[in-house]
């Protein structure tokens, strides 16, 4: 261990490679125990070599990752390699490449340990900690002595980060907890040593699972030792300690929400500083910061409705057309937006002048807006449309709104003075503008969108229907329950014709899909005439043969009439079961009674009655 970190031979470099190409095959190992007996010799020997000189190496740090989650739970060499790593934990908390491998030891080798005695502390009476707990306390203790060099540390605070999720059992998302780099390096890599599940509401926590009683404490005892430090203002805005305080925000709120509380109330008193000395400007300094920015919105997504209207009144009321327009606050202000009450929301849109945002380029405000507005009542979202309306231009010519929307375009710009428009030969869909025409067409009163969407040339109809953003707007029209049926399939209508052409696109093959699900019977029939006529130039092709399938081409051609089976197999099933599934109460709000044995078998003997009559119709 006396050995320097660069005293590592090419000898041992060669043997560690070797080492990871073993393990990357497939065919080394006939069985995991035969892994892991690979996998305990291997950290024996760089017990031997040291961890310190094998960790720190950007070669071998790769191979040791790779082999530690092989390591079988509990076995002596993995205890030897905690007590190894928890001896020189700072040394390699800070290195460059031994503190990626102390993260994956963490969560691969340590918490399953954890896990372990846990387990078997359960199933009998003893109540002194194991081994691997005792070297989880023995490592926060030496985090907690040496807390602010750890989270202003480049490295060390990656490790900090690691623990803190580990202690409360809160896994934040990768867009929160990673860096761009990061996530594209985690990709490319074959590590899985935790397993995710889809994101939650706004994208910031990921998962949740429970700890133990001794790591709820731990997890105390290291927020009490965060909010005493003295520099704590001075950490909001260090590029380090800023996401090393982001997790601890989100893991106290989670897991423990009156010292979550506490540190929101404190970080918003800090914000509360409007601006710092000679600066004119009303926006708070953390606002504005390009680090402490991302703490703030991460703030706002996961604080208590009493903490958010407290940073509403104190830093946004009556500012903020100013954070609309700042390059960095207004993302909190989107995040705002997002996690507002309805009543909130009518304030800010009070406040708010959408045609200064769209001149200064901030759409995620425009997008944010609209979709806010779905929450609200039907007033508010007229309010928002006329002010869309007079931000692009259009408020005397509304018809021509939904073209100017997809594209975010104004219409002085969109319209030729005094003469035609001008008809591009592919309508240019812009992402945002795709964002806020699906959320207007699930406003309460659709009427003026959907007029003004099928008022939109043919020509152009198909270029957005073959957009990777515009074929979303008219999957969203149809889907809508607030578009008229009539409306609907006066969209479809306008396709007649062209769903062939539609069909061998990507994007159009999803919008026919759409078509062919919302569409009425006899429009159906439309659909697969003119498909039955190109069907095989379908065939070949990779996205036509697809909505053939969908569409069900082939059981049209062999029964030839719409109406004897045009509903595929999963619509079929729906309906035998409907006399079961959704069979009315007689009296509204009255309890469902059990039925008896004999209107059961009377139930049973429908549905067995239909299957017969559907599989000879299927014959």
């Amino acid at each position: 261990m006396s050995r320097r970190k660069s005293d590592i031979s090419p000898e041992q470099i060669q043997y560690y490679s070797r080492i990871e190409g073993v393990m990357e095959s497939d065919d080394t190992f006939e069985s995991d125990e035969d892994r892991t007996i690979f996998a305990r010799n291997v950290f024996r020997q760089v017990l031997d070599d040291g961890i310190l000189q094998v960790f720190s190496n950007k070669q071998t740090s790769k191979t040791i990752e790779t082999v530690l989650q092989s390591l079988q739970l509990p076995s002596p060499v993995s205890q030897e390699l905690t007590q190894a790593i928890c001896e020189h934990f700072s040394a390699l908390s800070q290195d460059k490449c031994a503190s990626h491998v102390v993260q994956t030891w963490l969560i691969c080798v340590l918490i399953p340990a954890c896990l372990h005695e846990w387990q078997r502390e359960a199933q009998t009476t003893e109540t002194q900690p194991g081994p691997a707990n005792e070297s989880m306390g023995l490592l926060c203790k030496t985090v907690k002595s040496n807390l602010e060099s750890f989270i202003c540390d480049q490295y060390a605070s990656h490790v900090i980060r690691s623990l803190l999720q580990v202690l409360s059992g809160v896994t934040l998302c990768e867009q929160v907890n990673r860096s761009r780099y990061s996530r594209e390096y985690r990709k490319s890599m074959i590590h899985k040593g935790v397993e995710y599940c889809k994101g939650r509401q706004l994208g910031i926590i990921q998962d949740i699972k429970p700890t133990s009683q001794l790591f709820v404490k731990l997890l105390k005892s290291l927020s009490r030792a965060t909010l005493k430090l003295d520099q704590f203002s001075k950490l909001l805005t260090q590029c380090n300690a800023c996401p090393v305080l982001q997790t601890l925000l989100v893991a106290l709120i989670e897991k423990l929400p009156k010292r979550g509380l506490k540190l929101s109330q404190k970080i918003v008193e800090i914000a509360a500083i409007k601006s710092q000395p000679g600066d004119d400007s009303v926006i708070p300094t953390l606002f504005v910061n390009p680090v402490s920015s991302h703490l703030m919105d991460v703030l706002i997504g996961v604080c208590s409705s009493e903490v958010h209207q407290n940073i509403y009144d104190t830093c946004f009321r009556h500012h903020i057309m100013e954070y609309a327009l700042h390059p960095i606050a207004n993302y909190a202000l989107q995040q705002l937006m997002c996690t507002s009450e309805i009543a909130q929301v009518a304030m800010i849109l009070d406040e708010l002048d959408l045609e200064k945002v769209l001149f200064c380029g901030h759409m995620g405000v425009v997008v944010k807006a609209t979709e806010a507005c779905k929450r609200c009542p039907p007033k508010q979202q007229v309010i928002l449309l006329n002010k869309l309306l007079t931000a692009f231009h259009t408020e005397s010519h509304s018809q021509d709104c939904a073209i100017l929307f997809t594209s975010l375009v104004t219409r002085d710009i969109y319209f030729k003075p005094d003469s035609e428009p001008q008809v591009p030969e592919k309508a240019e869909c812009s992402l945002h503008g795709s964002l806020i025409m699906q959320s207007l067409l699930q406003y309460d009163n659709t009427q003026l969108i959907a007029n003004s969407f099928l008022t939109i040339p043919t020509d152009q109809l198909l270029a957005i229907s073959c957009d990777l953003s515009g074929s979303h707007v008219v999957d969203v029209f149809l889907s809508s329950k607030s578009v008229a049926l009539k409306k609907k399939t006066k969209l479809i209508k306008k396709f007649i014709g062209h769903f062939v052409q539609l069909s061998k696109q990507k994007q159009g093959s999803r919008v026919v899909d759409s078509c062919w699900k919302y569409s009425e019977l006899k429009d159906k029939q439309l659909i697969a005439d003119e498909l039955m006529k190109g069907e095989k130039e379908l065939s070949d092709n990779y996205y036509g043969k697809f909505v053939l399938r969908n569409c069900n081409i082939d059981y049209y051609k062999r029964k030839g009439d719409l109406r004897e089976g045009i509903y595929n197999s999963k619509e079929k099933v729906k309906k035998m079961f409907s006399d079961i599934v959704d069979k009315p109460c007689t009296q509204q709000g009255a309890t469902r009674k059990r039925k008896s044995r004999k209107e059961l078998d009377h139930d049973v003997g429908l549905v067995v009655k239909k299957k017969k009559l559907f599989e000879d119709d299927s014959d």
